[in-house]
């Protein structure tokens, strides 16, 4: 899966950004609901910005029993962790269960590197975006786009950002409340609130 590859931002603000995928193999399909159940039980004890079931959406829009029961139509779970130290106590618990299944992460390469070591993993394969290629001048804002690249399957919109900033602006909302919503569209839960929060607040500072 790589539609989480195209985030796009600096080393800087993607330091705390970690986006997990897990897949279930052909070889535990008729076991992939339980298990992947089980991840995300797994991910849930170090409090994930956002996670989901494509089939169904993700925290911000369903509950945790809607998104479990989604698990038997698409048994995989997408999430979001924002500590280094998080992203490393999962992979040791991942492996000490070996509940056999795919799991896929995205963020700065060396972190999850480091993160693999220190729970005695080998990363088995790496994919890198080759960037965005064309008209790029017809792109938004370098701003926009680190917001906008959050949800791989492009569901959010270039002018629900403008909207919420206006709404910001005029006090009609908290840049909390925008960044929940920006997440709502991004049905897998790979949408990442708190690193939107930042941007956000970057955005307003500069206009």
């Amino acid at each position: 899966m790589t539609h989480s590859l195209h985030r796009q931002g600096s080393k800087e603000n993607l330091q705390d950004d970690f986006a997990l995928m897990c897949i279930p193999t052909l070889a535990t399909f008729n076991e992939a609901p339980q298990k992947a159940a089980r991840f995300l039980e797994i991910i849930k004890k170090y409090c994930p910005d956002n996670y989901g079931v494509i089939s169904r959406g993700n925290k911000y829009t369903h509950d945790d029993v809607a998104l479990i029961e989604a698990l038997n139509i698409s048994p995989a779970i997408f999430c979001v962790i924002n500590r280094k130290d998080d992203l490393t106590s999962i992979f040791r618990e991942l492996k000490e269960d070996d509940l056999g299944l795919s799991v896929v992460v995205n963020g700065i390469y060396e972190i999850i590197e480091e993160c693999c070591q220190q729970a005695g993993l080998q990363p088995h394969t790496v994919n890198h975006s080759l960037g965005v290629w064309g008209s790029t001048d017809k792109l938004p804002s370098k701003e926009t786009l680190e917001i906008i690249t959050m949800c791989g399957h492009g569901q959010v919109g270039t002018n629900l950002v403008y909207h919420l900033l206006e709404e910001i602006k005029k006090g009609k909302i908290s840049v909390r409340e925008a960044a929940e919503t920006l997440a709502k569209p991004c049905i897998c839960g790979f949408f990442n609130t708190k690193r939107t929060e930042s941007l956000l607040k970057q955005i307003l500072k500069s206009t």
